[in-house]
């Protein structure tokens, strides 16, 4: 600065020497000196920013670059909180879906729960859950069984409701298909579901162990879920039966009345209800009570066509249940054959009321014309075909018209394939008759074995009539059938060993006896995860 001062000086004395001192030039210092301190400092600044600018262009550039990277910092966090509040609407979503579903209103509860999976990973599974409860609702069966099959997978604790909901629906299916059920897969999800304590799964954990044979354990297991559930008092009834207990038997079957008939008298309208208090009554022999009741729900017109389905089915039981009373009294034929054709007019696909017509026949071959008609009178009605022709068929049997019968027999099966069930049933109550006509009895286990032979049940059947017959060796390749056929092996390996015996090999038989013993020891266990 001091030098710049000095050069002003010289240049001013410079100009004085050559032109004359002007009241312009007098006073150019007043504008010169910030103009020049404003170029000095120019000049400094610039020196300072050329490192950057020149000779690190790339760092020019990333200054140039800085509104890009804010845009692009702005943009993402926007996504983020976009994000963030998408997941926030998942639990929302699971909410209204529930109460949607819990409100009767699958369809809207399945769009609301598909957006609650895509919303929220945390709340994925239990969306999933209840969006397969909407497919089952919705009677879209597949999807839902599909969708818990992933949820619960063998091997996985998985979700604890998919395991419960897997668990039921197997109980559900030993009513209907018993040897399609895997027991393996149903010990897996009984000891992997929740709500174990539940009514449902303690009936569930009682019907596993019933068909293991376990029925101590079952019986347990039915009783904690009647403390609950009223109609599980039918289901300990049954088991005391079979464990001989006649008195708890009884009980049994009063507690379950006692405990139904407040709720009747609450809810008259409940068909439900009412079908469940019928059969309590039917069960304890007050048969004029339930067929009352019964006769009231026809009546009111509220049932919808599966409980007018079971009220007719129950009316069925209720009249044959008579006819039987009838024949250990007086056994009156006409009056007992009355008592079946109020039984069919309720029921045509009654298969107790028919195998009884067919005994009927037997016993009294006076009526076998009067029950021809009754048969020919349903088929030409087009009621209860399939049964009226199998049953007709074996009446045909009964009368020594083997060509009509196997006819009929034929076209009862081809009516309705599953009728090999009635040939099996069939056979096997006729061969259990003090006075059992064994060559019947053969004759429709041979139509239910050729109808359905990978079912275990009719080789067994077959293989007990032969046994009756006396012919031990064709009864031991039915029961060895059956062996190959079954996942319970105990019963037949019992069988078997007693018929080896009788046929004079013990060594065999004893092998036999082993196995029994071994499967005894070691009932199938669920898979242990990986």
């Amino acid at each position: 600065m001091f030098q710049f001062w000095h050069r002003y000086r010289a240049q001013r004395l410079l100009r004085a020497h050559v032109a004359p001192d002007t009241v312009g030039e007098r006073f150019r210092w007043t504008w010169a000196v910030p103009a020049e301190i404003v170029r000095v400092v120019w000049l400094r600044l610039r020196g300072l920013l050329d490192p950057f600018i020149t000779r690190r262009r790339a760092f020019g550039d990333l200054i140039l670059g800085l509104p890009a990277i804010v845009a692009v910092v702005v943009i993402g966090t926007v996504t983020a909180l976009g994000h963030q509040r998408q997941i926030a609407s998942g639990p929302t979503y699971l909410r209204a879906g529930l109460i949607e579903l819990n409100e009767e209103n699958p369809d809207r509860a399945k769009v609301l729960l598909q957006k609650a999976m895509l919303s929220d990973p945390l709340s994925r599974r239990d969306a999933m859950f209840y969006l397969a409860r909407c497919y089952e609702e919705l009677k879209q069966f597949d999807r839902s069984d599909s969708l818990m099959a992933s949820l619960a997978p063998l091997g996985d604790t998985g979700h604890p409701g998919a395991h419960r909901y897997l668990a039921l629906r197997m109980t559900d299916d030993l009513r209907t298909k018993p040897d399609q059920v895997d027991l393996k897969a149903w010990l897996w999800h009984l000891q992997q579901a929740d709500e174990t304590n539940t009514a449902p799964m303690q009936t569930a954990w009682g019907t596993y162990h019933a068909y293991m044979g376990q029925l101590d354990k079952a019986l347990a297991h039915f009783r904690t879920a009647a403390e609950k559930d009223p109609t599980a008092w039918f289901q300990v009834a049954e088991l005391e039966l079979r464990l001989n207990d006649v008195e708890a038997f009884r009980r049994s079957l009063m507690l379950a009345r006692q405990r139904l008939e407040p709720k009747f008298r609450e809810q008259p309208e409940d068909s439900r209800t009412r079908v469940l208090y019928a059969t309590s009554l039917f069960q304890t022999g007050d048969l004029a009570a339930a067929e009352t009741v019964l006769l009231e729900g026809l009546a009111l017109g509220k049932a919808t066509p599966e409980e007018e389905r079971a009220f007719r089915q129950l009316l069925s039981a209720v009249f044959v249940r008579v006819h039987d009373l009838a024949m250990e009294g007086d056994g009156n034929v006409a009056e007992s054959l009355r008592f079946l054709q109020f039984a069919l007019d309720y029921n045509p696909d009654s298969q107790a009321a028919l195998s009884r017509l067919a005994r009927l026949a037997r016993s009294s071959p006076e009526i076998i014309d009067q029950v021809r008609d009754s048969m020919r009178t349903l088929i030409a009605a087009g009621q209860g075909s399939a049964l009226a022709h199998f049953t007709l068929g074996t009446i045909e049997w009964i009368a020594g018209n083997q060509e009509l019968a196997a006819l009929n027999m034929r076209q009862g099966l081809a009516i309705d394939p599953k009728m090999h069930v009635l040939a099996n049933n069939l056979s096997y109550m006729i061969a259990g008759e003090s006075d059992a006509d064994l060559e019947v009895a053969l004759k429709l286990a041979d139509q239910a074995v050729e109808a359905a032979p990978q079912l275990h049940q009719y080789w067994d059947t077959r293989a007990t009539v032969l046994v009756k017959m006396g012919r031990l060796r064709e009864a031991a390749v039915d029961f060895q059938k059956a062996l190959e056929r079954t996942d319970r092996p105990r019963e037949y390996q019992d069988k078997l060993a007693d018929i080896y015996e009788r046929l004079g090999d013990p060594e065999l038989a004893a092998r036999f006896r082993q196995a029994a013993t071994t499967e005894a020891e070691n009932p199938p266990q669920a898979a242990a995860p990986e």
